[in-house]
């Protein structure tokens, strides 16, 4: 292999690394609340296939190690692969947290690899975080008690929805619209509503993913982690603001 590794790992990495990221199974998808339920009982999440991934997780990371103990100097070309095989944007929260849970173990056994996807996985933050553009809600102004606990409930519901993975977009929109005073949302407004809540969710689940990791660290690692994301930030941030003053 290490003669070869050129020619061979590309492919190799490719072929592992595709399976670190959930895929949606067509029986589910587009199917109702009764298929829905048969596919939580097959170890599915809103159609996603998390629990076969974890499992193909537990397989892959132990040959990931030993092809880049085996192999000097292959953790570029697996860097290469993960960024490659990075998910879009719009890709479901679940999609996102296996992936970039996955990517974070990677740099558990491969900390060379730090340099080149922790900014990387911050330029995906501050991407989702952009794409929060809070100034296009519904104007927010609980005005009575009631309201005000309604709002509560709101952000609990919401805290519960991120950790504990409950993406019920349907019944949210619904609360949000009675939240903000508006007995029915336009389309447009759903639409808008759903999306920022669906990218809000997603900031906040890597975001806890990243946290943890660092938190795991040892104080030298976590300091060599910080000074890669403070570069990054400020990077990501001169970028963001070049842009804006642009347009």
């Amino acid at each position: 292999m290490s003669a070869h590794g050129s020619r061979f790992l590309p492919k190799t990495f490719r072929t592992l690394v595709a399976n670190l990221k959930p895929r949606q199974s067509p029986s589910v998808a587009g199917k109702g609340a009764s298929a829905n339920t048969s596919a939580s009982a097959a170890g599915l999440v809103d159609g996603y296939d998390v629990g076969l991934t974890a499992r193909c997780a537990e397989l892959i990371h132990p040959l990931l190690h030993k092809i880049l103990a085996v192999v000097p100097g292959s953790h570029d070309q697996l860097g290469t692969v993960l960024l490659e095989y990075f998910p879009h944007l719009s890709h479901s929260i679940h999609v996102q947290r296996a992936y970039t849970a996955n990517l974070l173990r990677v740099l558990e056994y491969c900390p060379l690899l730090r340099e080149k996807l922790l900014p990387a996985l911050i330029d995906r933050l501050i991407r989702i975080d952009v794409e929060i553009k809070l100034e296009e809600l519904p104007d927010a102004e609980p005005s009575s008690a009631a309201e005000e606990s309604e709002a509560q409930g709101a952000s609990m519901h919401e805290a519960e929805e991120v950790f504990g993975m409950d993406m019920d977009t349907h019944g949210a929109v619904a609360s949000a619209a009675s939240l903000y005073g508006h007995g029915q949302l336009s389309p447009e407004e759903e639409q808008r509503l759903r999306e920022h809540r669906e990218n809000a969710s997603k900031l906040d689940c890597l975001l806890d993913l990243l946290m943890t990791h660092l938190a795991q660290r040892s104080f030298p690692e976590r300091e060599d982690c910080f000074k890669i994301l403070v570069r990054s930030i400020a990077l990501e941030c001169s970028r963001v603001c070049a842009h804006r003053s642009v347009v």
